[in-house]
């Protein structure tokens, strides 16, 4: 049998069979470009919800206790939409890129729900700018663990989202 390059598809020397290693390339290839497509796209409705109400996104970063919630109301979304341009343009830059910022994430609520709990008072995500006032949850962790798995698969990927779409 011979693959598509002109080349046994079987080798009997080494036992490796080329058309099942170039086909999980490829389904490799397609599923870290497809979790770069899905963490970028998170990325940018984050950003943009931020972005649209700047002052009430300083007020959650600082409930959320950051110091500087004025500036990071500012940095934080334009920081977001550079990380997903990273993860189309080049995912295994963009990937690890992301897993930090999303653990970065992760890291401020889980240290605004503890102290939350030890105050008796309660913080909202604002992981999406205003529009989300629910109070920290284990369904926020859940959801960045997921992200940050994507984002790690991403890094894997050589394909860009030129590749998909050209």
């Amino acid at each position: 049998m011979w693959s598509h390059l002109g080349e046994p598809a079987y080798s009997v020397t080494t036992g490796e069979s080329r058309c099942c290693m170039a086909m999980l390339s490829t389904f490799a290839n397609a599923g870290g470009a497809a979790a770069s497509v899905v963490v970028a796209a998170v990325l940018l409705v984050a950003a943009r919800a931020k972005a649209k109400d700047r002052v009430g996104t300083a007020e959650d970063l600082n409930e959320l206790g950051l110091i500087g919630a004025q500036a990071l109301a500012v940095v934080v979304p334009a920081t977001e939409v550079l990380t997903a341009i990273a993860l189309l343009a080049a995912p295994p830059v963009g990937g690890p890129i992301a897993f930090a910022l999303l653990a970065g994430f992760t890291v401020v609520l889980w240290r605004a729900r503890r102290f939350g709990r030890q105050t008796g008072q309660t913080a909202s995500c604002a992981c999406f700018g205003g529009s989300t006032s629910e109070p920290i949850s284990g369904r926020h962790f859940a959801r960045n663990a997921l992200l940050m798995a994507l984002a790690a698969a991403a890094t894997a990927s050589q394909w860009t989202v030129f590749h998909v779409i050209g």
